[in-house]
């Protein structure tokens, strides 16, 4: 019983995935079309900016008239 819970659930989960995936796929196209430095999921741009103010700041000069 419990394993037929599971697959329900389970394929339920994947065409809710699979429907907002298609939905969003607009959107996705279009921010994909934005300038600027590629991402990481959850740390977006954090991991090329170090942990001083200084390197910090001349990293925003490089970048900044690139984009």
């Amino acid at each position: 019983m419990l394993l037929l819970l599971c697959s329900v659930l389970g394929v339920a989960l994947y065409f809710l995935l699979q429907q907002y995936r298609t939905k969003m796929r607009p959107v996705v196209e279009k921010a994909e079309k934005i300038p600027g430095p590629k991402t990481l999921p959850l740390f977006g741009n954090a991991l090329e900016f170090g942990t001083s103010t200084k390197g910090n700041e001349a990293m925003c000069s490089i970048i900044g008239p690139k984009y």
